[in-house]
């Protein structure tokens, strides 16, 4: 349903991050993570940014969320909604484990519980709604919340036995946020924000 909805859209749709904010900051950091163990690491007192490890060591799932959640507040803002393919560092969708690994992989998140139970509300209504129209009107709310980026880039990893696998992966993450993120202490540096507006892929 969902593939069909986004298939019908003129142009894919890449959201852009901290939106509406005048100045952005930025986080960056290294991490280690073994096939079939997962990942945390804490952006301030209330968010992780985490790893979940798929089966059979085909790589790693990405979720922003509060600690101790399972909350994904990737989900209503990474596009396509709903497939969770973005948010995949592994075999899957056409590729493998390998082939993610070769390149950044970047999701986008919600700032605040307030806007992912509104725009997790609006994307259940749409993936239900029979108007053809409801993603658009989806895309447009989407387009409008302040948002953070986080970005995944593989630095070194162990191959598997296939494509498919992986035995472990280094790797560096950087996230960007609008400065209205509560950062409590945590390492971040300012950083000019991205240009504003949606993009085609």
């Amino acid at each position: 349903m969902w593939i069909r909805i986004w298939a019908g859209l003129s142009v894919a749709m890449i959201m852009p991050c901290c939106v509406s904010a005048e100045q952005c900051m930025q986080m960056v950091f290294t991490g280690t993570v073994k096939a079939g163990e997962g990942y945390s690491h804490p952006l301030n007192a209330r968010l992780d940014f985490r790893l979940a490890p798929l089966k059979d060591d085909w790589g790693w799932g990405i979720s922003v969320g509060p600690a101790g959640s399972t909350e994904d507040w990737t989900a209503p803002v990474t596009f396509p909604i709903r497939t969770g393919e973005q948010q995949v560092v592994g075999t899957g969708y056409g590729g493998t484990v390998q082939d993610r690994l070769a390149g950044p992989v970047s999701v986008q998140f919600v700032l605040t519980e307030a806007e992912f139970e509104r725009l997790s509300s609006m994307a259940d209504e749409t993936l239900d709604s029979p108007r053809p129209e409801a993603a658009g009107e989806l895309i447009e709310q989407v387009s409008k919340v302040s948002q953070g980026r986080a970005t995944l880039q593989a630095l070194k990893y162990g191959k598997g036995v296939t494509a498919e696998t992986v035995k472990w992966m280094d790797f560096r993450i950087t996230v960007l946020v609008p400065t209205s993120f509560p950062s409590e202490g945590k390492s971040w540096a300012p950083m000019s924000c991205p240009r504003q507006g949606p993009k085609g892929r």
